[in-house]
């Protein structure tokens, strides 16, 4: 896990250096025992506008995921709405300690512990996001909605990993002017399934977390 670890503060630091201050963005959420943090940043090439980001997310118990994402977008169906498709490659560690394995019960007369069980996830998926700011003439509140999807199958998973699965979706309030500052919530699912030799460590978790998105 400590190797883990070192990869995804590298992955962010390294995101930090390579991200111009222009149209920065960046954001952090966190649920129970997991962190999960995002720089990027977006240029425009009319009529349509790249966007590159930098991700982690840290779970204490489970795993460790570092990703690069590139996307192109295109504002469409009127003012405040944002469509963008591109990939996003995924690269990190689902391990299962030894003391969590429960399922066997002969372990429990078994004075020798046995190692950490470790998969490496590897893959890079189709992306698809879309983001909705409602106008302030239309809301009472200046809110922000926002999902995104990807999907790696098999032909583009590797290392240990058979499949990749994400799904998030957040709402948010602008809280700064000019939606310099939005504070939201949402919901997080991730599914990994893994080759037959590491499929007890196939991941399926789903959690709702709170944060804050500050563009610069």
């Amino acid at each position: 896990m400590k190797q883990a670890a070192a990869v995804l503060v590298l992955t962010l630091v390294i995101g930090c250096g390579a991200v111009p201050a222009a149209a920065f963005n960046f954001d952090i959420n966190v649920s129970d025992s997991v962190v999960e943090a995002r720089i990027g940043e977006e240029w425009p090439i009319h009529p349509n506008f790249l966007s590159v980001g930098v991700s982690g997310i840290f779970d204490a118990d489970d795993y460790t995921l570092g990703a690069l994402d590139i996307s192109v977008g295109n504002p469409i169906l009127g003012r405040g709405f944002k469509f963008n498709m591109g990939f996003k490659g995924v690269a990190g560690v689902v391990e299962q300690s030894a003391d969590d394995d429960d399922d066997d019960f002969d372990d429990f007369f078994d004075d020798r512990a046995d190692p950490d069980e470790e998969a490496e996830v590897g893959a890079v998926g189709f992306l698809v996001s879309a983001e909705y700011d409602f106008p302030e003439e239309r809301s009472s509140f200046p809110l922000e909605i926002t999902a995104l999807f990807c999907g790696a199958p098999s032909p583009m998973a590797f290392l240990d990993t058979e499949t990749y699965l994400e799904f998030r979706t957040t709402i948010g309030i602008n809280v700064l002017r000019q939606e310099q500052g939005t504070v939201f919530v949402g919901f997080r699912q991730i599914s990994i399934d893994f080759d037959d030799e590491y499929s007890d460590l196939d991941l399926s978790e789903s959690a709702a977390f709170f944060g804050f998105k500050l563009r610069f």
